[in-house]
């Protein structure tokens, strides 16, 4: 259990740089894209029109939050001001990618943004106890909250996908001929459906992530689980384009590595740091355990009441829903639908229709380069929107008017003469039988920003064929980052 509770400092220095490395190649990708990343509506960008929002994404305050950003993250890469470089990390992505959350179409870049935002609090208690904790107790305490934490996250990635088709078939094979996630569609797509390769994959995904995920919880098995986990993630990178994320979940299976283990072995050694002792740092050090204990203790408890409001379609008592989600938006808890049926069995095509003649020219066309969308529609994050946005139609059906609104902010990003164009969002099925895939274009989204209208066009039937294959049915939250069915 000894082990279970402590890293060595060259695992540490690893996780350190790989988790600077995957910051810095978000932020470069992101920076051609930065005005609708790290905007507001005022301005251009993906997040809302708020007084806050529109100082720190001004045009002048992006440069300098940016700049202070990558420069943390240079930081960290070279081992210099670690501390301070992890913080502005930690608070940037919390910034960024959980309070934003649901607050721009971005979504805090789903589960890419997460992740980064997990990784960069590990680092900073990880580089804070380095210097500042003299006793180890709450070094000890915050790697056993991370150990525990990324092993519930996987474990209910994996009972999601059990419970949303994966076991009859019907979840990665999707995302594979898909055009936004499908890094080897064109392979793929020559496949019938009901290939064993398609079946043994869709096993393979969430009985990996059950049974590595319970592998890192328990301490004789923890390292291995880690690295099955970690192999199970270049498998995914190099079938599936989801940015940086698995690059960063590889380096958070790290944490996994027990001291004098088979990757800690492998390592140049690195010297330990002498902590200081300070009367300011020790009430510090006091407030910091007490959270993590109080975190590691509600985290099942969360993890309940989230799965009570979602299967059960039931609500706590009102206090108590209240402060679950307020304390689940807080530290981004949710239950984990990344890669699953309900986003990976449609995909969408944005349209510049011209007013008269009706002639359509394709804006969105994954991973193209062209000098007018520079590396567009090469950056997840993207995909992310689109999914953030239209998902909005299965998660809220009654609330109309707030994927109207999240269209309309994603159209007024698209370059077009709004005089003599109109923009067409064309959501496409892909259904699948025995023998092949189809995609199936089912509905169209007409929007016109001279006259701030959207038109509805159905053409097809607009159904899905995994929607009948779920464990249960999709309940709408009684308000936005909620699971709790409307009282």
């Amino acid at each position: 259990m000894t082990e279970y509770l402590s890293l060595s400092w060259s695992v540490q220095a690893l996780i350190r740089s790989g988790f600077a490395v995957c910051m810095l190649g978000m932020l470069l990708l992101s920076l051609p894209s930065a005005r609708r990343f790290f905007g507001s509506e005022k301005y251009g960008g993906y997040a809302d029109d708020e007084k806050l929002l529109n100082i720190v994404f001004s045009p002048l305050g992006r440069v300098v939050f940016l700049a202070a950003w990558i420069a943390a993250a240079c930081w960290l890469l070279v081992d210099r001001h670690t501390v301070l470089a992890s913080l502005v990390c930690l608070l940037s992505c919390r910034f960024c990618f959980i309070s934003l959350r649901w607050r721009s179409i971005s979504r805090g870049m789903g589960a890419p943004g997460f992740m980064l935002y997990w990784l960069a609090a590990l680092v900073f208690f990880l580089e804070y106890t380095r210097f500042y904790d003299p006793s180890g107790y709450l070094r000890a305490l915050a790697i056993l909250t991370f150990k525990v934490d990324f092993a519930v996250i996987m474990l209910c990635a994996g009972q999601y996908k059990l419970f949303s088709g994966y076991p009859q078939n019907n979840g990665m094979e999707r995302g594979m001929v898909n055009p936004w996630w499908g890094r080897l569609r064109e392979h793929y797509k020559t496949l019938p459906p009901n290939h064993i390769i398609f079946k043994f994959l869709n096993h393979c995904a969430y009985l990996g992530e059950l049974i590595f995920g319970g592998m890192m919880l328990y301490a004789p098995t923890a390292e291995a689980g880690g690295l099955l986990m970690a192999f199970s993630f270049i498998f995914i990178f190099c079938n599936i384009k989801l940015g940086f994320l698995c690059h960063t979940v590889i380096v958070c299976c790290f944490l996994y590595c027990a001291p004098g283990g088979w990757v800690d072995g492998l390592l140049p050694q690195v010297g330990s740091a002498t902590a200081a002792a300070h009367p300011g740092f020790t009430i510090l050090n006091l407030l910091l355990m007490a959270f993590l204990a109080t975190y590691l203790v509600l985290l099942p408890v969360m993890k309940f009441g989230t799965y009570y409001n979602f299967y059960g379609k039931k609500r706590l008592p009102e206090k108590w829903q209240a402060f679950q989600d307020r304390w689940t938006n807080l530290w981004g808890i949710i239950i984990w639908r990344v890669f699953t049926i309900d986003n990976t069995n449609f995909f969408v095509k944005a349209f510049i229709e011209d007013r008269v003649t009706g002639e359509r020219t394709l804006y969105s066309k994954p991973e193209e380069y062209s000098p007018a969308k520079g590396i567009r529609y090469c950056h997840v994050c993207e995909f992310v929107c689109f999914v953030s946005i239209f998902t909005t139609l299965k998660y809220f059906p009654s609330n109309s008017p707030l994927f109207t609104k999240k269209l309309m902010r994603y159209a007024r990003t698209i370059p077009h003469d709004t005089r003599t164009q109109v923009l067409v969002f064309q959501w496409v099925d892909i259904k699948k039988d025995e023998r092949a895939y189809s995609e199936v274009a089912s509905k169209e989204y007409a929007v016109d920003l001279q006259t701030e209208e959207m038109t509805v066009t159905d053409l097809a039937d607009g159904s899905s064929q995994t929607d009948s294959l779920r464990f249960s049915e999709l309940v709408e939250g009684s308000v936005v980052g909620s699971y709790a069915p409307k009282g």
